[in-house]
């Protein structure tokens, strides 16, 4: 599956309830709203829009954007 980056922007904005500046190298070391809380809040969005699953292990590895979407496209 390959998502767009400015998709991938709205499901962070909708998890994140706020305005996200998503870059292709974001991450949660650069993105300060990108919590454990509004990460599991992600990763359900990520399923529900996407119609996706991820495993406790995928969850855990999913720290970046370029994880994200690599992870995506081998889904």
């Amino acid at each position: 599956m390959t998502i767009s980056l400015a998709q991938l922007q709205e499901i962070f904005q909708s998890a994140f309830n706020e305005d996200i500046d998503l870059l292709p190298t974001s991450s949660k070391d650069t993105l300060e709203a990108w919590d454990s809380i509004n990460h599991l809040q992600l990763i359900v969005e990520l399923e529900d829009r996407l119609g996706v699953s991820f495993t406790k292990e995928e969850i855990e590895q999913l720290d970046s954007v370029p994880k994200l979407t690599a992870m995506l496209a081998a889904k």
